[in-house]
């Protein structure tokens, strides 16, 4: 025959052990980053050199590049495009410089913004050379 011998002091620890590993898996706030900053959620609005809100501008944002180097955008992160409004939202950037590379009818630009505190849920406004 078998015999089970439930120890209830040694479940509850294990128990108290997950839980207390639970909680403090779950304990960041919900606009920090993995690296622990404040997300600073802002809008980037375009328009067209005529001042018309330019939709389906593609968007990519990536750190800015180090002196006069080219930014890499294959290390960016495309927000994908303008509404008609010429709006689109980033909600993901947290302090620092950026480069902003955004492409319409096949012709890239870039702009290089700071992003600051003060920032957070503002508009940041573009205007196409183009």
């Amino acid at each position: 025959m078998f015999s089970t011998t439930f120890n209830i002091g040694q479940i509850n620890k294990v128990f108290i052990f997950f839980l207390a590993a639970a909680v403090l898996c779950g304990c960041g706030k919900a606009d920090d980053s993995a690296a622990g900053k404040k997300t600073l959620p802002v809008t980037l609005h375009f328009e067209d050199a005529d001042g018309s809100p330019a939709d389906g501008v593609t968007v990519t944002v990536m750190k800015a590049a180090e002196s006069d180097h080219q930014p890499n955008i294959d290390r960016g992160e495309t927000i994908g495009k303008t509404d008609h409004h010429g709006n689109i939202a980033w909600k993901s950037g947290t302090e620092g410089t950026y480069a902003v590379v955004f492409e319409k009818d096949g012709i890239p630009e870039t702009r290089n913004i700071s992003l600051v505190e003060s920032d957070k849920h503002t508009v940041i406004s573009f205007t196409l050379k183009h």
